[in-house]
């Protein structure tokens, strides 16, 4: 008996990981292409969005999706533009509040209705 083939997803890396070591935004090429010699299929990552997505395509990249932080009150359509630019649909959060503070779900709760 034969096992049904399996499609495994895409691994990704967030390129913040980067961040102090390399200027990512400026070095986004050489960036890169470190990630496709490691063997990955995806980068999270921010820029110019053209300049990223040209460097995406020239290295057979896919994008994996932008980080965002609520708090910063960001403008959805140009969250909706950079994504249709790059080829993305995933949004992921974070930021929401501060890390350490004695947070409640209440606090929480305001943070997202404004």
């Amino acid at each position: 008996m034969s096992l049904p083939e399996v499609s495994l997803p895409k691994v990704g890396c967030q390129l913040i990981i980067f961040g102090g070591h390399v200027d990512v935004e400026n070095e986004i090429e050489r960036v890169l292409d470190g990630l496709k010699d490691a063997g990955y299929d995806a980068a999270e990552c921010g820029g110019e969005a053209q300049r990223v997505q040209k460097a995406l395509d020239e290295r057979g990249l896919v994008h994996a999706g932008q980080h965002i932080a609520l708090s910063g009150n960001p403008d959805a359509q140009q969250i909706i533009d950079y994504a249709k630019t790059v080829g993305s649909s995933d949004v992921s959060n974070s930021g929401l509040l501060r890390w350490g503070d004695d947070i409640t779900k209440e606090d929480y709760a305001q943070a997202i209705e404004k």
